[in-house]
């Protein structure tokens, strides 16, 4: 029984997600970058406060799915580059032994 992983398919699932943790970082900065008009009282000063504290943490959060995605999608290429770096020396192998 011959066995083939689809390694172009295994790249391109890495891309995908490292495409899609980009965007999401793209939008999250365009989200984040509308910040909303203050006024000058004491009730604005707060809700500014509270406001920067979300966003650092949208912030952070985001880029730690970035970051976390981004080394999914790596471990996916050296998996894949693994797989076909294995599978050619088998067939030379093979090769050799016939």
């Amino acid at each position: 029984m011959d066995i083939r992983f689809d390694t172009a398919a295994m790249r391109a699932g890495g891309q995908a997600i490292n495409d899609s943790a980009n965007a999401m970082g793209t939008e999250l900065e365009a989200l984040l970058g509308q910040e909303p008009q203050w006024g000058e009282d004491g009730i604005s000063a707060l809700c500014q406060m509270v406001y920067q504290a979300i966003v650092d943490v949208a912030t952070q959060s985001g880029q730690g799915v970035q970051e976390t995605w981004a080394g999914q999608a790596e471990r996916l290429e050296a998996a894949a580059t693994m797989y076909d770096e294995t599978e050619a020396a088998a067939v030379e192998m093979a090769q050799w032994k016939a």
